[in-house]
């Protein structure tokens, strides 16, 4: 398959600031703290690249039902140049499935390809039973007859799932800082699919926002009524207070009620004062009632106000006058007198009950008049405070009054707003593209794969050799001044790049007459020993002394390869009629016995256990070829140390540096266990094996420690597993190009290169 090519499609909307908009009655709420919703560009990009607005965009345009032909390695989608249109009826949004479908006419479509059912032809126009429910399928203005027995796939996605996805793949940003411009771009494998995207997209965020603003006008409206209900009861709770206060004070007017009041009180005040008068009057009378009994005085006449009593009084002063009459012309004993005496004594008592009568009713009215006096005096003294809480009940009347009516003004502007809405944006560049698709591009793609496929390898391989602390080659021993005696190429094979590295197990790859890489190398390090061990042989100020015989073969840790190298190098020596031993001395692990046929018992250990005296049955007689023998370990002790240490192995020595020209051991490891360090006083020279891969190159300067020290007699050293080609990390290039290198030993001496024959 191949990728399919990517086209870009962007557009650029305009977003109206709220701030200028003409809806009166949300402004006029905002001013009260209700309603403030300024516009925020950064919000309205959030709101725009919301998954859900890019989900409804495609439930509107249908896109999670694709189609798509088969077109050289890919698939190509189709849309508005699709043969066929596809209606399902109730279609689960979340279901998905996939078929195929091929117009076998133009009234008649096959259908394959189900996952459960059987293939089957339909009716083109009509609606039918399909395996997911009823269906239609119609033709398109994009069928022709080259449409015919295609093939096309139809995909059924679920709707969230292609919102999400065509989510991810939408842009938007702002132009800059300053301006409300929002660029929209969007990545599809169909142009005119992305176009449509991005319009019903738009649409969709602008519908939400006729949506919200219609929900800000229902919400304005449930306000406005929910206060007029609240107004309307509370007006009628204010009507209510103002009844029960003019009817619980019997005031309909406060104003008039005042005057009415002072009036009143101005009328009792005065009946009190004439009464208060009369009072005195008739009180007067009384005094003189009660003072005239013994002197024949005339009474007041006109001073009480009672017609009753002024006729009483009349009465007896008409009488007392007609007595004194009778009197002056007798006297007091003449029995006229007498009778006007009795007389006018009864008149006296009569007229003065009279006005002890008058004086108590005198009284009982003076009190009601001051009573009522005092009421309306209260009335009075409490209408300024009636006054105060009508007038505080009126208020708020009129305030609820006032906002009652405002806020029916406001419910008819709202209800006017809800008709009409304008979107807060404007599409100032609509969808564009080029039509070259913008990705996958081409010389990016090949420049990054020249990139993976140069810089990539390189990095890894440097890494790989950074990484690396053992021991790569030449270079890293470069600096020792340590005898180098030559190097032994990597034995370690694979047959492909894929397959695992198969390491080779020990054997003796030295032939006669060989001129492989392998026996090359050798007979290079059997002609650099000869120098070596002549220049040690020669090194005394030229005094010709025995020629070294002992040669010990050690290493720093274990699979350095130095049993591999100690038989094969004593085999190329015997290729030149040497006799050469081989020493398994190795008692403890016995690597070089176990290269032999037949494992034997007897060895090493026997004979420095005492157990026998004879080596030459303790010896494999040419073991790895004529002239090469083998001294095997033998039976691993329970104490090879104390074995090593015993006069035996000296005797050892002595023994067979009589019978052989060379005697190479094998040894263990020098820091594993001390073996090595009590062999080495019986040995002549001492090769160093250092294995490429395997030693850690932090060790290599104790090397160099060692040889300055003369830890071991003669160090030289040998690189083992060395690269077929090693350039910088090598001497040379294995094959027919062999030979001495170039390297000279200083006084080593020359012996040349002799034949294997």
């Amino acid at each position: 398959m191949t990728t399919p090519p990517i086209y870009t499609r962007a557009t650029s909307l305009l977003v109206k600031d709220e701030k200028s908009t003409n809806y009166s009655t949300v402004k006029d709420f905002q001013n009260l703290g209700i309603g403030v919703t300024n516009t925020n560009i950064r919000n309205e990009i959030q709101t725009i690249s919301a998954s859900e607005n890019m989900v409804e965009a495609v439930r509107r345009l249908h896109l999670d039902l694709q189609m798509t032909v088969p077109q050289r390695l890919r698939e190509r989608p189709l849309y508005n140049d699709a043969p066929v249109t596809l209606q399902f009826k109730d279609l689960p949004e979340q279901q998905t499935f996939t078929f195929k479908l091929k117009i076998v006419d133009k009234t008649h479509v096959r259908l394959y390809d189900f996952s459960h059912e059987n293939d089957f032809t339909a009716p083109i126009g009509i609606t039918f039973k399909s395996p997911y429910g009823a269906l239609q399928i119609d033709l398109t203005p994009s069928f022709s007859n080259k449409w015919i027995g295609e093939e096309i796939t139809v995909h059924k996605y679920n709707v969230k799932s292609v919102g999400t996805m065509y989510s991810s793949r939408l842009s938007v940003g702002q132009t800059d800082e300053e301006s409300s411009i929002i660029d929209l771009s969007l990545n599809d494998e169909n142009p005119e699919r992305a176009e449509d995207i991005l319009r019903s997209l738009i649409s969709v965020y602008n519908d939400n926002w006729v949506k919200d603003k219609n929900r800000m006008a229902e919400s304005t409206s449930e306000f406005i009524n929910e206060r007029l209900s609240n107004l309307t009861k509370e007006l009628g709770d204010v009507d209510s207070d103002i009844a029960s206060i003019r009817s619980r004070n019997l005031t309909p007017d406060v104003q008039a009620s005042t005057s009415m009041y002072m009036s009143q009180s101005n009328d009792n005040y005065k009946r009190s004062l004439e009464l208060q008068n009369q009072l005195s009057m008739t009180q007067f009378l009384e005094q003189s009632l009660r003072n005239n009994s013994s002197k024949q005085q005339l009474l007041p006449l006109n001073t009480v106000g009672n017609a009753n009593i002024e006729s009483q009084i009349e009465a007896y002063n008409t009488l007392l006058l007609a007595r004194n009459d009778i009197a002056a012309n007798s006297n007091e004993q003449n029995s006229e007198v007498k009778k006007s005496d009795v007389k006018l004594m009864q008149l006296k008592t009569a007229i003065l009950r009279s006005v002890q009568n008058t004086i108590a009713q005198i009284k009982s009215q003076i009190a009601n008049y001051q009573r009522s006096e005092a009421e309306t005096n209260n009335k009075i003294a409490l209408n300024p405070k009636l006054e105060k809480d009508l007038q505080s009940v009126k208020r708020q009347q009129d305030v609820k009054q006032s906002l009652y009516i405002y806020l029916l003004q406001k419910r008819e502007e709202n209800e006017l707003s809800k008709t009409y809405t304008a979107w807060n944006t404007r599409i100032i560049q609509p969808p564009f593209g080029s039509d070259a698709p913008t990705s996958p591009q081409r010389s990016r793609i090949l420049l990054i794969a020249l990139f993976i496929g140069f810089v990539v390898p390189g990095f890894l391989l440097w890494l790989r050799e950074y990484l690396n602390q053992t021991v790569r080659g030449r270079k890293d021993i470069d600096f020792l001044n340590i005898p180098f005696i030559g190097e032994i190429p990597n034995l370690d094979i694979r047959n492909h790049w894929w397959q695992k590295t198969q390491h080779k197990q020990r054997e003796i790859v030295i032939k006669q007459g060989n001129r492989n890489m392998v026996n090359e190398s050798f007979r290079i390090v059997r002609t650099k020993l000869h120098y070596f061990l002549g220049a040690i042989t020669n090194k005394a100020d030229g005094v010709t002394n025995k020629k070294p015989q002992v040669i010990m073969v050690t290493s720093f840790n274990q699979g350095s390869g130095k049993t591999f190298i100690t038989a094969n190098l004593a085999k190329t020596i015997s290729l030149n009629h040497h006799r050469v031993l081989v020493v398994d001395m190795d008692i403890r692990r016995c690597s070089l016995s176990q290269m032999l046929p037949q494992r034997t018992k007897n060895g090493v250990s026997a004979y420095l256990s005492g157990i026998t005296d004879n080596i030459d049955e303790l010896i494999v007689k040419n073991a790895f070829g004529e002239n090469v023998d083998i001294l095997p370990s033998g039976i691993v002790p329970p104490n090879p140390t104390e074995l090593l240490q015993s006069s035996r192995l000296t005797a050892l020595m002595k023994e067979v540096r009589e019978k052989y020209d060379y005697i190479y051991l094998d040894c263990p490891p020098i820091e594993i266990v001390a073996d090595t360090s009590i062999i080495k006083p019986h040995c002549d020279a001492t090769l160093f094996v250092i294995r490429v891969g395997v030693m850690d190159r932090r060790l290599v300067p104790e090397i160099e420690k060692l040889y300055k020290e003369s830890s071991y007699n003669n160090m030289a050293i040998i690189l083992n597993g060395a690269n077929y080609i090693s350039g910088k990390y090598g001497s040379y290039r294995y094959g027919y190009s062999y030979g001495y290198g170039g390297y000279s030993y200083g006084n080593y001496g020359h012996y040349g290169q002799t034949s294997d024959e």
